[in-house]
Parts: C-alpha cells; structure tokens; sequence
C-alpha cells in the first residue's frame, strides 16, 4: 500500500524505458542520476532482480493524470485569510486521488479534487491555521496509483502531474 523505505533493498538492475536508474540507499528510491531526465510518454520497466527480489518486466499503461483548466489563471496570487478563495479546476481526469495545497512554510492545508470538474471554496474557517507570508504556494496534486503483484511481492506504480503557483497570503 506504500512506501517503507526502511525494509527497501537494491537489486542488479532497474531500467525505466531502457535507461537505468540508480539506487539511493538513503531514500531507498531508484531514480534517473544526477539531472537526467527521461521520456515517460511510453513506461516500460526492467528489473533484474537479486535480494529476494525476482526479475521482471512491466508496461505501464496507466493513462498520465490531467486536468482541462490552466492552473496558472485558475489559481489566485494572493490569499486573504479573511475573505478565503474560491478555485474552480475542470476536466480532471485518470486519477485515483487529487488534492489542493495550500502551504504557509509550515502548515499545509489540504482540499480533495474528484474527477471531473470542481468548484472549491477555501473559507476563512478553513484558512484559520494559515499564517501571512509573501513566499506561500498554491499546489494542485493529481495521482494515478495502482498496485500490482510479481512473484509474489507488491508494486505499486504511481503517475503524478503536479503544478504549483507561489502566492502571497495576506491577513
């Protein structure tokens, strides 16, 4: 169901798209080295595997999450605690969760999106733990998880879409 860096172990190989992936062990994360980046318009995994982890092989065809809206005119550049906002994001779509992110530097406030279309208002209720700042940020998150099983141990392959707006919330 989730991530436990913990208990995570390193095979022989993983290639995303026949590139290969490194291994942080600190993270317990394979991921492109350095500032490598990779097409991910097709998602073809390859393991071989070692450390009681089997070698296979997967295509992930799980649809890339999206939303019709542009975000960056969707989502406000400032927030007043006292009046709050309302955001409107359509034609979300492919997710099995979505949220909106509102961040303050230290508290983060959370709003679900559901597929299709949302009309969100953030009321100055829900804005109440939220401090002023001129270095906050609006985020939309949208996820698209789905697990599997390969000999016997389970995966879960996750596609994300993020945006993320910086804004200035005022009292």
């Amino acid at each position: 169901q989730n991530i436990n860096s913990s208990t995570a172990v390193n095979v022989n190989s993983v290639y995303l798209n026949q590139d290969s992936l490194t291994y942080f062990s600190g993270s317990g994360y394979y991921m492109t080295p350095g500032t490598s980046s990779l097409n991910l318009a097709t998602e073809t995994w390859s393991v071989n595997g070692a450390n009681g982890i089997a070698n296979f092989s997967f295509i992930n065809t799980s649809q890339i999450p999206k939303t019709t809206s542009n975000l960056f005119s969707a989502l406000p550049a400032t927030i007043s605690l006292s009046s709050g906002f309302t955001v409107n994001i359509n034609g979300i779509s492919n997710i099995t969760s979505a949220v909106l992110l509102v961040y303050d530097g230290s508290f983060i406030l959370q709003k679900p999106l559901v597929q299709g279309n949302n009309n969100i208002p953030v009321t100055p209720l829900d804005l109440s733990s939220t401090s002023t700042t001129t270095s906050g940020v609006v985020t939309v998150l949208l996820e698209s998880k789905k697990a599997y099983v390969f000999s016997n141990k389970d995966y879960k392959f996750w596609r994300t879409e993020q945006f993320a707006k910086g804004v200035v919330i005022v009292p």
